[in-house]
Order: C-alpha cells, then sequence, then structure tokens
C-alpha cells in the first residue's frame, strides 16, 4: 500500500540507513585523531555508497539526511560554520555517491567483481577516483569557510582522500558478499583453521601495534601480517578476508589514536597519512589476492565441468559406435532374412491372389481386362468368357458408365495417377449391386499403361450407411426435443415457485381484507392473472413430457362432441366444423384435458389460417393399420412400432404453409401470428410424446393443412372418474399439531409458514433437506406432518423423505414441486408419502390439502 510518493518500505529502508550511518559515525569518534578531528577509516561514504548501489533511487532521502544529521550531531563546530559544514556534507556525500554509482556501472557493474582480478582493479581505481572527489569537494568548501593554507590543505586532502577510500574498499565488498550468501557454512576442521588464523592475526597485531614497540626494526613488523591475511584469503572467501584486514585496521588505527604503535610519530600528520597508506595496501592486497583465488577456483571448476563433460561425451560417442556396429551385424543378417522372406513372399502373394475375397484385375490403355483374380467373376456377377468380350465400363449399369468413364479416361492420359470410383451394377435378380474400386496408373517393362485395380463390394456398406443417416436424424430429433424439454421443464418450475410465493401472499391478503373492500377486488385481479401464468407454465411442462395428467381410458369421439359448444365460441364465424367419426372407434388411454388441449389448439389454428374468408374444418376419426414405411411419414414414428392405431384428423381450407414454416412449427417460441407466444404446438408434442403419439403434418402454399394425430388403442373400456371438484371455496379451517415446512425458497415458505399459523398450526421451518432431517431427528414425536419440497440443496425431497422413513417409518410426508406430480414421485413407491401439492397453489390449497391428515 502507497501513501502519496513514497511507500512505508521505502520510510523504512531510509530510517534505517540514517540510524545505521549515525551509529557508525558515533563509533567512528572512538577512532579520531583528536588533534585534526580525523578518523583513519571513513565508514559512512562506504554504507551509503553501497545502499545507493541495492536500492537506487529508493534511498536518495537518506544520502542527504544521513549526513546532514550525523554533522549536525557530531561536529564540534557551532553557529553558521557548522550548518555550512553539514549542508557541504550532505552535497559531498550525494555528490560522490551518484559518482561511484555511475563509475561502478560502467566499469564494473557487478555485485560479485571480487571474482575477477580485472573488475577487482576497475572497482579500486573507481573507488579512488570518487575519494579524490569527495575530498576535492571538501577542500573546495572548506576554502569559503575557513583560512588554509596550501600545505594544511594538500594534508587534510589526502586524509581526506584515504579516510573514504578505505571506507568504500571495507563496507562494499563486505556488505555484497553477505547480501549474496549470508550463511556461514563451516566444517569442523574449516571453523577451527579459521578460528587459529583469526587468533594468530590477534596475537600478531597485538604486539605489533601494542604500546611495548618502541624500536626501528619492529616498526617493519606491521607488513608481516601480510602472509597471514593471504593465507585467509587462499583458505576462505573475500568475506573472511576483508573482515580480516577490517580487524588490523580497528587495532592499528586505535593504537594510532592512543598515541602507541609503529604508527605513532610526533607528527600527527604524518603518522594518520602513513597509517591510511598501510590500511589501503592492506586492503588491496585482500581483494587482489581474494579475486585471483576465486578467479583460480572459477576457472578450475569450469574446467572440471568441461573435463567430466568431455569424458561423458567420449563415453557416449564410444557407447554409440559399439551400438552402430552391432545394428550393422543385425542389419546384414536382416538382409538376408528379407531375401529369403521375398521369395516366400512371391509365393504366397500368387496364393493370396488366387484366393482374395476382394477383385483384383488390370486394365489395357483401351479399358479391356489383362488379368482377373478369381474373385473378379463372383463380384461382376460374370463368367471369364463373357468377361473377357467386355470392356471395364461395358460390365457397369448405365447410371455409372458415364463419370466412371470420365475418371477412367483421365487416369489413362496421366492426368491423375489414382482414381477412387465407386459405381453400381447389375446383380442377380435385377439386384443393385455397388463397388468401391481403387484404379492405380503404371508403366510395365514393355512401356505400355497398365491400370492395376482392386475391387471391393460395399452393398451392406451402402445399406448400412442409409440406416445410419436415418438413425443420425432420429437421434438429432431426440436431443433436441430432450434439451428443449429439460430447458422448459426447469423454466416452468422456476416460474412454479415465483407464482406459489405471489399466490401466497395473495390468499393471504384476501383472508385479511373484506369482501366488499376495493382492494380484494385488485386482490382477485391478481389471483386471476396468476392462475393463467400457471397456466402457460402448464404449458411449458406439457412442451417437456413433465405435465400433470391423469391418465384413464377415453374415447376420443365423446372428447370432441363434449368440445364442440367451446369450439364453436372459439373460432370464426365464417368457419364451419364438419365431423367425421367412426362410431365403433376403440379407447385411448389418455389425459381428458391435455386431449381437449391438443383438439382445441390444432382447431383454433386452423381457424386463424382461413381468417376472415369463408371455409370448412373437418374432424375425422378412424383406425388405422401402419408398418414401419407409414409410421416412418410421423414425426418420431421411427420410436413406435407398427400395427393398429387411432387416429384424429383435422383438415382446413386454409392458406398452407411452406416447407421450412413446417419444419419449425414445433419449436418453442416460433410463430406466424403476431400475439402468439408460440407455446401451443409445442405443448401439443410435449403431449404427444407423454402418450407415446405422433402427429404427421401435411400442407403447401394455397392448398390448406391436414394435422394426422395417431395414438395406441386401449384393451380396457372407459371408466368414469370417481367424485367430481367442487370449485367453491372451503370454509376457513383451524387445527392443531406440528408441521414441519421444508423449502430452499424463502418466500415461499414465509407464505405457507404464516398459512399455517393461522389456521392454528405451529411450524418449524428448514431451508433445505439435511437441515430437515435433523429437525425431524429431534422433534419427530411432536411433528405429525412434513411439508417437503422435492427440489432442494444438499438433500433434495426424495433422499429427505427416505432418510425420514429410516429414522420413522410412520412419518407422514406430503411433498410439493414445480413438475408435476408424477414427475416428482415416480421413483417414491414407499409408504408414508400422504400426497402431493402441484405448485403453485393458493393458502386454500395447502389447508385442504392438510386438513384431512391433521384431523386424522
Amino acid at each position: 500500500m502507497r501513501h502519496g510518493l513514497i511507500s512505508l518500505k521505502d520510510i523504512a529502508v531510509n530510517l534505517g540507513l540514517i540510524l545505521l550511518n549515525t551509529g557508525i559515525t558515533y563509533v567512528g569518534l572512538f577512532f579520531t585523531y583528536a588533534e585534526f578531528s580525523q578518523t583513519a577509516v571513513w565508514l559512512p561514504t562506504g554504507l551509503l555508497f553501497t545502499a545507493y548501489l541495492l536500492y537506487k533511487k529508493q534511498v536518495v532521502p537518506a544520502l542527504i539526511l544521513a549526513p546532514l544529521i550525523a554533522t549536525l550531531l557530531f561536529s564540534p563546530l557551532q553557529g553558521p560554520d557548522l550548518y555550512v559544514k553539514a549542508f557541504g556534507s550532505a552535497l559531498i556525500t550525494l555528490c560522490s555517491v551518484l559518482l561511484g554509482s555511475f563509475l561502478f556501472n560502467k566499469y564494473v557493474d557487478r555485485f560479485d567483481f571480487y571474482h575477477s582480478v580485472s573488475l577487482t582493479f576497475k572497482f579500486i581505481a573507481s573507488m579512488m577516483a570518487v575519494a579524490a572527489v569527495s575530498a576535492l569537494l571538501g577542500i573546495l568548501i572548506l576554502l569559503f569557510s575557513l583560512p588554509v593554507n596550501l600545505y594544511s590543505g594538500g594534508i587534510l586532502f589526502f586524509k581526506w582522500f584515504f579516510g573514504d577510500l578505505l571506507g568504500l574498499l571495507y563496507l562494499t565488498p563486505l556488505i555484497f558478499s553477505l547480501w549474496r550468501n549470508y550463511r556461514i557454512d563451516y566444517s569442523l576442521g574449516g571453523f577451527l583453521e579459521i578460528f587459529s588464523l583469526f587468533f594468530l592475526v590477534v596475537i600478531f597485531i597485538s604486539l605489533v601495534f601494542g604500546p611495548g614497540v618502541e624500536t626501528e626494526l619492529l616498526r617493519a613488523l606491521p607488513f608481516l601480517v601480510l602472509p597471514v591475511l593471504m593465507w585467509i584469503a587462499f583458505r576462505f572467501t573475500e568475506r573472511e578476508a576483508i573482515m580480516a584486514a577490517a580487524l588490523i585496521a580497528i587495532t592499528a588505527t586505535w593504537s594510532g589514536t592512543n598515541g602507541y604503535g609503529p604508527f605513532s610519530f610526533p607528527n600527527s600528520d604524518l603518522a594518520l597519512i602513513i597509517l591510511q597508506i598501510y590500511l589501503s595496501v592492506v586492503t588491496v592486497v585482500a581483494l587482489v589476492t581474494t579475486a585471483a583465488v576465486q578467479e583460480r577456483r572459477f576457472i578450475q571448476e569450469k574446467m572440471r565441468i568441461v573435463s567430466d563433460n568431455l569424458e561423458k561425451r567420449v563415453a557416449k560417442r564410444t557407447s554409440e559406435l559399439a551400438t552402430l556396429n552391432k545394428e550393422l551385424l543385425i542389419e546384414v543378417n536382416n538382409r538376408k532374412k528379407i531375401e529369403k522372406a521375398l521369395k516366400e513372399n512371391e509365393d504366397r502373394l500368387s496364393f493370396i491372389l488366387d484366393n482374395v475375397t476382394d477383385a483384383i484385375f488390370t486394365l489395357n490403355d483401351k479399358g479391356h481386362f489383362l488379368y482377373q483374380s478369381p474373385s473378379v467373376h463372383t463380384l461382376f456377377a460374370m463368367g471369364r468368357k463373357e468377361i473377357n468380350r467386355k470392356s471395364f465400363i461395358d460390365c457397369l449399369s448405365v447410371e455409372s458408365q458415364a463419370g466412371v468413364r470420365e475418371k477412367l479416361t483421365q487416369v489413362i492420359r496421366g492426368g491423375r495417377e489414382v482414381a477412387r470410383l465407386e459405381y453400381t451394377l447389375p446383380g442377380e435378380d435385377g439386384a443393385i449391386l455397388w463397388h468401391a474400386t481403387t484404379l492405380t496408373r503404371e508403366i510395365n517393362q514393355e512401356g505400355s499403361i497398365v491400370l492395376i485395380g482392386v475391387a471391393k463390394d460395399i452393398t451392406r456398406q451402402k445399406l448400412a450407411e442409409e440406416e445410419r443417416h436415418k438413425l443420425e436424424e432420429q437421434i438429432r430429433n431426440a436431443a433436441k426435443l430432450e434439451s428443449l424439454g429439460i430447458l422448459a421443464g426447469g423454466i416452468a418450475h422456476d416460474f412454479n415457485n415465483l407464482l406459489t410465493a405471489i399466490m401466497g401472499n395473495c390468499g393471504l391478503a384476501k383472508m385479511q381484507v373484506p369482501q366488499t373492500s376495493k382492494t380484494n377486488n385488485h386482490l382477485v385481479k391478481i389471483e386471476k392473472a396468476s392462475l393463467k401464468a400457471a397456466e402457460l407454465c402448464q404449458q411449458l411442462l406439457a412442451y417437456s413430457g413433465k405435465g400433470k395428467f391423469v391418465v384413464q381410458a377415453i374415447n376420443l369421439n365423446d372428447v370432441i362432441r363434449e368440445m364442440m359448444h367451446l369450439l364453436s365460441v372459439s373460432i370464426s364465424k365464417k368457419v364451419k366444423i364438419r365431423l367425421e367419426f367412426n362410431e365403433s372407434l376403440p379407447y385411448i388411454k389418455a389425459d381428458v384435458a391435455q386431449m381437449q388441449q391438443v383438439i382445441m389448439n390444432v382447431i383454433t389454428n386452423a381457424s386463424e389460417a382461413i381468417g376472415d374468408r369463408t371455409g370448412t374444418i373437418v374432424v375425422k376419426t378412424d383406425v388405422i393399420e401402419l408398418d414401419r414405411e407409414g409410421l416412418n411419414q410421423y414425426y418420431m414414428g421411427e420410436m413406435l412400432d407398427p400395427g393398429r392405431y387411432i387416429m384424429i384428423e383435422v383438415t382446413d381450407t386454409g392458406e398452407g404453409m411452406s416447407a421450412e414454416t413446417i419444419e419449425k412449427i414445433f419449436d418453442p417460441f416460433f410463430t406466424t401470428k403476431f400475439t402468439g407466444r408460440g407455446l401451443g404446438l409445442a405443448a401439443v408434442l410435449g403431449i404427444l410424446r407423454s402418450h407415446e403419439a405422433s402427429v404427421k403434418i401435411i400442407s403447401a402454399p394455397g392448398k390448406g393443412t391436414t394435422f394426422a394425430f395417431i395414438f395406441p388403442p386401449h384393451k380396457l373400456s372407459a371408466t368414469q372418474n370417481a367424485g367430481e371438484k367442487s370449485s367453491a371455496e372451503e370454509e376457513i379451517w383451524y387445527g392443531k399439531g406440528t408441521v414441519l415446512l421444508v423449502d430452499d425458497d424463502d418466500s415461499i415458505r414465509e407464505v405457507s409458514r404464516q398459512t399455517l399459523e393461522q389456521a392454528g398450526l405451529q411450524v418449524i421451518t428448514a431451508e433445505n433437506g439435511e437441515e430437515a432431517v435433523q429437525i425431524y431427528q429431534a422433534r419427530k414425536k411432536d411433528i405429525k406432518l412434513v411439508l417437503m419440497d422435492m427440489t432442494m440443496p444438499n438433500l433434495n425431497g426424495r433422499e429427505a423423505f427416505v432418510k425420514m422413513r429410516n429414522i420413522d417409518k410412520n412419518v407422514k410426508v406430503i411433498l410439493s414441486s414445480g413438475y408435476s406430480e408424477q414427475e416428482a414421485t415416480e421413483r417414491i413407491h414407499e409408504t408414508g408419502l400422504l400426497g402431493f401439492l402441484q405448485k403453485p397453489y393458493k393458502p386454500q390449497d395447502l389447508l385442504n390439502k392438510i386438513k384431512k391428515i391433521i384431523q386424522d
């Protein structure tokens, strides 16, 4: 997360760098020559330079603020001179770091430069340039603020130069080394060796730089530490060498600042410069030696890798040569076997040509036979003498000769090398045979054109392919109906859930509003509109084949006669209906309401096709026998069995339909009427599918239309429906008991709960099957009845019902669904299912359904 132009991470890095710079500045005060306020090694320059190389522009604020704060905190100056020195120090540091970064990126450009001698020398030279510029800028700033003569300025330049140089040479490679690999991985022997070497360095520098060194001879001993330093560089890495050099620098500087050791002279300027030169030599030796050792190790490792790779390549090549030699021996043996196999194959080929079922023959450039295998006579249904008198073209049927002759000519003339032919030829007893032949053009040893032909009888494949095309068409139609049916059923189910909530709330509102109120009239209109929407859902369910229907034995003549009054007022006054019934018509097994829907849809469509003109609609019933060929003329008739069928034929004298319209007429939402919904005939098709029936349409523009429906007959006689439904609303009923109400739809659950509670019942609600089972497990003794939706998450209604039956075999359950009762309960046969409540339902429908169960 960023705040303005700088992030929290950037602030933390800059603050940490300022604090670290302040700390090492404070530590450096302990190593300062008091006479000149000058330290032998100025570490802040090396710290800030290395930080800028690592973090770039991210630490620019610290480059300015760190030296400014350190100068203000620790400088002995006061007043304006202090601020001049503070801002000058910040300017010098910024310029030095930027110059050093430029030189480093241009000449070194590697954080691990200490692994290369040339890069190490370039680094040292770059740092000397940076230190020189820093010292020069410092002297120039001092000239503006303090009176400095040429000698003092020269001495101060060298002390400043060497101080910054040593800080850069110590910290930059050390930090880079730790940055790349901060882990210390020594074996026990390595640890003891480095400990011994550092101990030796400590002892040596304690003797050399201690207060006991007073003779001129011992003043030359400090350079004897170089072999130990080089030993450390040879045995370990740049990190240990630089740390050893730093240890020497700390000890030498400490002894010099305290006035003893080999670098203690009466002339403090000379003592400090000599000490700095000594430390610079020690540091350069450490860096260069480390670089030489690391470079040599790198070259040795690279040579080892090259050597290993070379050995592997030699071994691999030797193995390949051995393998190749072995393969050559195998090849020689294989050639001998091939020569032997060729002779055997020649004999075998002659045997195959004489016995193969495919016809193999050769033709000359005139199309006459040169060679014929025995199978040619069988496939062409001709004897050898008859074939020899004919050309290849003469053997074919007249319909195939022209096409084959064209391709044959192309092959003979060289227009194509291979021709693949399919043709027919007459067989025995007038049968038509199909052959597939491949002709290949070759030039024989005499230079003549020869056509090699291979013919195969594909009559069975052609017949099977024709059957396959018919089957694929059936499958496509079935898949289309199935997918559209699933879509229609799903839409109707979800819409029924919405209508249940609307009708339920409407019914509750009617119970609370007086019948004389204007509000009640509006509620009645809402309820009527919801019922019309429910009828639309039934049409969608009918198309999907999942509509609600009660199957019984019915006579279609009786159904049509009972509808005549309704039909006469539903069609144009200029249209007459003529009935032509077979009075001995057998019964069919069907739902009366859905049969009425089929007849009403077709006759009203016929009337609309006639329009404002005078016309006639003929409704005819009969019994017909249909074989497979006859059934194939009906929509999805391939799925029906040949036999006896009951037919209803509706013919009008309207405008007729084109082939394109007939092809789409049963598609949902396809309509030719301005105000049509396109669901009427789609629902008709769904009803026919659910009754194992079919339909055939005969129509042409300007010649009217005929719908012919066929239904399988039913052997039993018709039965009268027991009982009649009462349309009158029952009186408000009040009961007692606890009902478990389960539905994943919040609105349905709420309206059903209010309805049941108004009837005096206690209601427990659950929003899925799993929760319902848990509630029933805990309170099965209190719950008299379970009202449960079929389609829910986690556990659906059927699964929850089975689990409740396992808990209590006497559980009483009413299922509810937006699908039809048959679709919802067809797989539930266990006892305990007391009924089904079709969505959408009104509050009174719900109370009527559970009234008898609660009273019992």
